[in-house]
């Protein structure tokens, strides 16, 4: 069997489209090095206490990441939580995104990996200086997430 005449072309390319799109974002978790590592506290709401992190313009291209682990609770399979990021300094906006923290277990008694890292955002620094981090749910929260963290990695490699 030869994979590259026996299966359509249109299956193939489909298959290698789905395979590069989940390289991307890697960048931000496995590239440049760890620059801090800061616990969040976990709110009632679901929300994560705001914390104000100090970043410098030598350290860009900076990937702020989130990393927790999930309990075992075959009742949360097949969900997620949708949380929104925002980095600001003095009020404004510098970087903003969107990240899933997924179950990874199955309806059964066997999980996938108990921890996990996000990607929240990726940017480049002008300025030095202290700088705030808010991490919000997007939508209700279905998984349950512990032991969370910020990670920041500077000097990321990002893909063009």
């Amino acid at each position: 069997m030869n994979l590259f005449t026996d299966f359509p072309r249109s299956i193939l390319l489909a298959a290698i489209a789905v395979f590069a799109a989940s390289l991307l974002g890697c960048e931000g978790t496995v590239t440049g090095t760890k620059a801090l590592t800061v616990p969040l506290q976990a709110e009632a709401s679901g929300a994560f206490a705001p914390i104000k992190i100090t970043l410098t313009p030598d350290m860009s291209p900076v990937a702020l990441n989130f990393r927790a682990e999930q309990t075992l609770a075959p009742s949360e399979a097949g969900k997620w939580n949708r949380y929104s990021a925002v980095l600001s300094q003095n009020g404004n906006v510098r970087a903003q995104g969107e990240f899933n923290f997924n179950y990874t277990g199955s309806g059964d008694t066997s999980q996938g990996s108990t921890e996990q890292t996000q990607t929240m955002m990726m940017f480049t620094l002008a300025e030095s200086g202290e700088f705030e981090l808010a991490i919000k749910p997007i939508k209700a929260i279905d998984v349950t997430v512990k032991n969370a963290r910020l990670e920041a990695r500077k000097n990321i490699q990002v893909a063009r």
